[in-house]
Parts: structure tokens; C-alpha cells; sequence
């Protein structure tokens, strides 16, 4: 699997790309006859690989392309972009070649098209026999890999594991601690956490601004703080500046612009509930997250809702938005144990363990004429 680091990817915890490479390989190592997984790279230097990309947690074998290209089956393309003649060396030794796609292309590709940005990331002129594409993406971008590509597109499971999450919650220090508390919120007001990362339209925090204004305007006892992660840095744009300049929540200090965090940290140190919008990206490590530690989280996700999982509301409405939260405060601790039981079914559905996902991804190196 290709593996890119730089200045731009220096942390594993900068996007979920690099985790979610982490995941697959789990998962593929799950599979009778894949004897091993190893991530490539090309015209880069190991000396330059930060510890922050946490290597060592995952206890990878990481290895220049030319070193394992006369034994590599598969090749498949991560976070690094694969190249046109990095691809023909491989194929000379019968490779198939695979492109994962964890993110929206088509969307990103599109946004940038239209803001007259550099570096469309689709296609080069590297030929694949399938691309692997997470659930929540093949909407909007099967048809766009798979005519460009001409190759056929497979939705593949999309995956999670807490390793990287448990990890970093052992740095948390006293007296604060990742898990939801039971009664705070009832007792305190609710600390409502947005954290979309506010760079495309398919996750930003403009819908969550008009459900926590609205419910701090209908209910303000029961809104304590609604924190907006992300949005530090964008604060003096006139499309932001001219809107939660003129909210309740901004005008009280009650709504406020933060900076970028860590997600367990901050949801250990300043949350009661997570507040989210996204548009064709239903599936989120962030929602994981969160629910793995216990909160509620407020969604407007279709396949979240299909799992029982959090407090739905409907694509763009605010109102139902405002409502799904109020419920959420109100209800949230009474319900606990249900929320609970559906939050760990969830989570178990996508782990790289889970004995569905092995199989799928078995049937997916089954048709590149790969036998696990």
C-alpha cells in the first residue's frame, strides 16, 4: 500500500487517511493466504518521517518501492498518489493494481475546478484494475472513477478501530478524562462541540451555527457553551464574520471560534455533545469517536440512522436539527444504556475484525484473480 508523508501529512492525526491505511492493512492481514502487508514509497526520505506519525504504535514495515516490487501481488494506492511508470514497473511483475479511494475526489476535484485551485487529485494516467471505494462516497463519485478510470468500482467497507483513539486519550491528564458524564449536562447546561473541519462543503459548521442558535434562542438554560473547532483561522472571512456576527449565541459569548484539536482531547475536555453536519460524506471517524466514548451526537448522516446510532436530523433543516438537539439534552442520560448498546454495534460493524469486512475484502482480491 502506498504511504505518503511531508509537510503537509506529519501527524496521524492531521486527516484519517493515514489511520484508515492502518485499518485496511489490519484487515487484509486477516485474510487466509495474504501472507503479509507492507506499506511503499517512493522519492522520499525515512529520515524525515515524524514520530508523530506513530509508527511505532502501528508496528509497520515501511519500505521503498523498488525494495518489495518483486513481491508484491497487489499494489494498492493510498495516500500516496501512485504514478504512471511507478504503476508499469510493477506490472511487469504481474501486479494488479488497486486505487483505495477514502475521499470525496469528485467533490474536492469539482471545488477545485471552480475556485481555480491547483491539484485535482483523480487521475494522472495511472491504470488500475479496480478501484475500492468507501460507502459513503460511491454516490457521488462512482461514475466519475469508473468512467475516467475504466475500471470498475467496488464499494468497500469502510473501517475503524480505537487504537490510535486509546492511545491518545492516555496523554489526557487529571482531572479531565474522554467518556461521556452521566448528569453533567442536566446539572451544568449542555457544552455543544462542531467539528467539521470547515475546508469543503461537505463538512463545515454553517447548518450546526443555525441549530445551536436556535436552540440557545428557544432554550437558553439548557445551552451552556457551543464551541465552533476549526473555524479560529477563518473568523475574518465575510462569509463567517457576517453570519455568527449577528447570532444570539456570538453576541452572549456563548457560541465561540476555536481553533484545531485533537478530537478525544478536546470531547474529554470540553464536550457534553457533538453537534455535525456533513453533505454526501455520511461516515465520519470523527462520529466514531465520539460515539465510542459515550456521547451523544447530533447527525444528519442516513447511514448513521440506518445503524440506531445518535440523534438524527434532516439534511438541511436547522429546525429539526434544533429539535434533535434539545432531545438530545433532555433525554440522552435517561436513554444511556440503549444509546450504548447500539453505539458498540456500530462500532463493532466496522472493525477491521469484524468477520464481514474480512470477507468482503476477500471477495474484492477474489475478483483481481487474487486468491486470499
Amino acid at each position: 500500500m502506498t504511504f505518503f508523508w511531508g509537510k503537509s501529512y506529519n501527524h496521524i492525526w492531521s486527516n484519517g487517511a493515514g489511520q484508515n491505511m492502518y485499518f485496511l492493512k489490519q484487515c487484509l492481514e486477516q485474510i487466509d493466504g495474504v501472507d503479509s502487508v507492507y506499506f511503499v514509497y517512493w522519492r522520499n526520505d525515512k529520515k524525515s518521517l515524524s514520530d508523530n506519525m506513530r509508527l511505532d504504535l502501528m508496528d509497520i514495515d515501511i519500505y521503498d518501492s523498488d525494495e518489495v516490487i518483486d513481491k508484491t501481488d497487489v499494489l494498492i494506492e493510498g495516500t500516496l498518489t501512485l504514478e504512471p511508470q511507478i504503476e508499469a514497473e510493477y506490472r511487469k511483475r504481474g501486479a494488479k493494481i488497486v486505487s483505495y479511494r477514502m475521499g470525496n475526489d469528485f467533490i474536492a476535484d469539482m471545488e477545485k475546478m471552480v475556485h481555480d485551485k491547483p491539484g485535482a487529485r483523480a487521475f494522472n494516467g495511472t491504470k488500475y484494475d479496480a478501484v475500492w471505494m468507501i460507502p459513503q462516497h460511491m454516490n457521488t463519485n462512482r461514475c466519475y472513477l469508473e468512467i475516467m478510470s475504466k475500471a470498475p468500482v467496488y464499494e468497500a467497507p469502510h473501517l475503524w478501530d480505537p487504537l490510535f483513539l486509546d492511545h491518545m486519550t492516555q496523554s489526557i491528564e487529571e482531572p479531565y478524562r474522554f467518556g461521556y458524564e452521566r448528569g453533567h449536562m442536566k446539572a451544568n447546561g449542555a457544552r455543544i462541540s462542531v467539528l467539521e473541519p470547515n475546508i469543503s462543503v461537505l463538512k463545515n459548521c454553517m447548518i450546526p451555527i443555525l441549530i445551536g442558535e436556535e436552540a440557545y434562542r428557544n432554550h437558553p438554560e439548557l445551552v451552556k457553551h457551543i464551541y465552533l473547532c476549526n473555524t479560529y483561522d477563518i473568523k475574518d472571512n465575510d462569509a463567517i464574520f457576517n453570519f455568527i456576527g449577528f447570532t444570539s449565541g456570538v453576541k452572549d459569548n456563548i457560541m465561540t471560534v476555536e481553533t484545531r484539536h485533537i478530537t478525544p482531547q478536546f470531547l474529554a475536555k470540553y464536550t457534553d455533545i457533538v453537534l455535525s453536519f456533513q453533505w454526501e460524506n455520511a461516515l465520519n471517524y470523527v462520529y466514531y469517536e465520539a460515539l465510542y466514548g459515550g456521547y451523544p451526537l447530533v447527525h444528519n448522516s442516513p447511514m448513521l440512522k440506518a445503524h440506531h446510532v445518535g440523534f438524527y436530523y434532516d439534511g438541511f433543516d436547522a429546525y429539526d436539527g434544533e429539535r434533535q438537539l434539545i432531545n438530545a439534552i433532555k433525554s440522552y442520560d435517561d436513554d444511556f444504556e440503549s444509546h450504548k448498546k447500539w453505539n458498540d454495534k456500530l462500532i463493532d460493524s466496522v472493525s477491521p475484525f469484524n468477520k464481514e469486512n474480512i470477507l468482503k475484502y476477500q471477495i474484492l482480491l477474489e475478483k483481481l484473480g487474487v486468491k486470499g
